[in-house]
């Protein structure tokens, strides 16, 4: 561990001592004041100039001889691991374990639907404990079908501890995000999943985190029956609650553009609906929900994406806080 301490005038490094007599050349007197400087010193007692706020620490890139894109990053509870997943050109998920100090690779695994196409990671979490890492997106098993595909790993080494598929009803199923309970007993998965109709809906997938197995599986369509998207998920401070929220179209009558930022709360342990709610902004247009959090005290819960068509003809944010 690393502590800090704050220098004024005199500095005392690694053994030696500036007295009142001074140095050579200089008195006491005459030594121009020094305004008061942070000093990081290691464990093993060196002291070095602490690093101003923005400095880069390390860069580290991974094109796997190809194109490739990151698309999330977690860190280890710890904070001596950071992870990133993301997908590469060859269609394949790719996770990397970093030393969050020297940027050093830990381990790197990829991963390829056995449809060998059309596979893409979007997500990862870090269970609490730090041992293990959740990685989803979506993977093809066959020419024309894809699916939720959610894989664990051993943080440590990078071992697959378990893999789990999600075909939902109709062949179009894609993850976009995860989350992981405050005990880390349950991942929790959330997308999009054609309904038999070819009608996208929300489906949260809900896994024990130890062994993979499927707890229960969570569908929502709003009133336009046309296109519902799941963006984000999240956990509520108890553990007794599940939060998606994402995209859903207005009304069947009205044109495709018109959407909602629909949010679902669901009892974590059952995944029966607690309630759904639906914003609508002033403009009347297209309100999308990408993110979701919970206050850390339990209680509110908080959506925001943008929303068109207001008093202008961009966009605002629209952040709605509802009543957990």
């Amino acid at each position: 561990m690393r502590r800090f301490i704050m220098r004024a005038c005199v500095t005392v490094a690694a053994g030696a001592v500036l007295g009142t007599g001074g140095v050579a050349g200089a008195s006491a007197s005459a030594a121009a004041p020094q305004a008061p400087q942070a000093v990081q010193v290691s464990s093993a007692g060196t002291a070095h100039a602490a690093v101003s706020p923005g400095t880069q620490l390390w860069a580290k890139l991974y094109n796997g001889n190809t194109l490739g894109h990151a698309e999330s990053v977690a860190v280890s509870p710890s904070g001596n691991t950071v992870f990133v997943t993301g997908t590469k050109a060859e269609d394949d998920y790719v996770t990397i374990a970093y030393n969050t100090a020297t940027g050093a690779q830990l381990w790197i695994k990829l991963y390829k639907g056995s449809g060998g196409l059309g596979n893409t990671a979007q997500a990862v979490a870090v269970s609490p404990d730090g041992n293990t890492v959740f990685v989803t997106g979506e993977a093809s098993s066959a020419a024309s079908q894809d699916d939720y595909v959610t894989i664990a790993y051993n943080a440590a080494t990078g071992a697959q501890r378990w893999i789990k598929t999600y075909k939902g009803v109709v062949a179009v199923n894609f993850a976009n995000a995860l989350a992981v309970s405050p005990n880390g007993k349950t991942v929790f998965v959330t997308g999009q999943s054609d309904s038999a109709g070819f009608v996208a809906q929300y489906a949260t997938v809900a896994y024990n985190a130890a062994t993979g197995t499927q707890l229960w599986v969570k569908r929502y369509g709003g009133p336009g029956s046309s296109s519902d998207i799941a963006h984000a998920v999240a956990v509520s401070p108890s553990g007794n609650t599940v939060f998606v929220t994402g995209v859903s179209t207005s009304s069947a009558s009205a044109s495709s553009t018109f959407t909602d930022d629909a949010t679902v709360a669901y009892n974590a342990a059952t995944g029966a609906k607690l309630w759904a709610r639906r914003y609508n902004g002033p403009g009347n247009g297209s309100d999308q929900a990408y993110s979701v959090a919970v206050n850390p005290v339990g209680g509110t819960v908080f959506v925001t994406g943008p929303s068109y068509g207001g008093t202008r003809s961009g966009s605002d944010f629209a952040t709605i806080a509802y009543k957990a």
